[in-house]
């Protein structure tokens, strides 16, 4: 994916996130992505008085043919992680690039994470007050919370099922249902399929059965 879609899609889930006011939440950003502070800088006495605050750039990068600097952070700090030193730096009380300045609108916060393992920053935003180490062991942590529903939404064909019907998609029992079958699938058992609740059962795919497929070869059919 091109670096200006990445970002564009970031800052969409960013202002989707906070115009449904999601209390808690911790999101990878782009390393070209800007913000701004929520109040105004310093008038210059000339010209219109300035209505947004000033750009925030976390990182330097090159623009055609020009380098745009990084914005000096609010706070730096280190921590040690399994025998390597991480460094961070903090970027606070911040808004989307296009807000205006509003004392009452949701802010966040911009963190850059290096990392002697990877060769890129890892950038993230949140609005959440956390220590650095908290931050960035939070965000590690998604990958194996976030495995299970992956796996089962593909295993039990949930990627296919559309359902528009309130009842099934509120049932008790369909929710115990789908628990049931992702408890399983976390076992290393094999789950059944929804029985039709979240609608109707995916066209069977004969090409997995063929001789040599390599669907056949990883998922072979049980007895």
């Amino acid at each position: 994916m091109k670096r200006k879609s990445w970002s564009s899609m970031q800052e969409h889930i960013e202002r989707e996130l906070q115009s449904a006011s999601v209390k808690r939440y911790v999101l990878r950003l782009a390393s070209n992505c800007t913000a701004r502070r929520n109040y105004l800088p310093e008038y210059s006495g000339r010209g219109r008085k300035p209505q947004y605050g000033q750009l925030v750039r976390p990182l330097t990068r090159q623009r055609k043919g020009k380098t745009l600097a990084a914005t000096e952070p609010d706070f730096k700090t280190s921590f040690e992680l399994d025998g390597r030193t991480i460094h961070g730096q903090s970027w606070h009380n911040l808004v989307l690039s296009d807000f205006k300045v509003d004392p009452s609108q949701e802010t966040f916060s911009i963190w850059v994470f290096f990392d002697p393992l990877y060769t890129d920053p890892l950038v993230l935003g949140t609005n959440l007050s956390l220590q650095p180490l908290s931050l960035f062991g939070l965000y590690l942590d998604r990958w194996p919370v976030e495995q299970v529903p992956l796996v089962a939404k593909q295993m039990l064909g949930l990627h296919r099922q559309a359902s528009f019907c309130p009842r099934k998609l509120s049932t008790a029992a369909g929710t115990d249902h789908v628990s049931r079958q992702c408890s399983q699938l976390s076992g290393l058992g094999v789950a059944s399929h929804a029985n039709g609740l979240l609608g109707p059962l995916p066209q069977k795919d004969h090409r997995a059965e063929s001789v040599g497929a390599w669907h056949g070869l990883i998922f072979p059919k049980l007895p």
